[in-house]
């Protein structure tokens, strides 16, 4: 009897494995979908010289910007972690990946001596 209930157990895990599995391919279908949608609103977006002004202060300087296009992918060639939750909390995989770009960047550049300040930037 005890077998018995031990199989029904681990049949019912299994089903709730499965239905979490294709739930996850699910949202990561819609957030991919969602994704590219906005990538396409924002292509016809620019920001202009007196937007980015408060940005650097009352200096004048020239700016050299880098745009992420594939965050996600990025984390989830690094980390298993970000590969199977990273439809599920997108915004924290982006945030850590970006810190990590800047962390290598900054030290990449102190390393050729460059001194150069490097900013994580959020248009809205």
């Amino acid at each position: 009897m005890g077998a018995l209930i031990f199989i029904a157990v681990i049949c019912l895990l299994s089903g709730l494995c499965i239905w979490l599995l294709m739930r996850l391919r699910q949202l990561r279908a819609h957030y991919t979908e969602l994704s590219q949608r906005l990538e396409a609103q924002n292509q016809n977006l620019g920001i202009s010289a007196p937007e980015l002004k408060p940005l650097v202060g009352q200096r004048d300087a020239t700016l050299i910007t880098i745009e992420l296009l594939n965050p996600l992918q990025l984390a989830a060639k690094q980390s298993w972690y970000a590969e199977q939750f990273g439809s599920v909390t997108p915004s924290l995989i982006r945030q850590k990946v970006y810190e990590q770009i800047r962390s290598n960047c900054l030290s990449s550049m102190t390393q050729q001596g460059v001194d150069a300040e490097v900013k994580i930037v959020h248009l809205k």
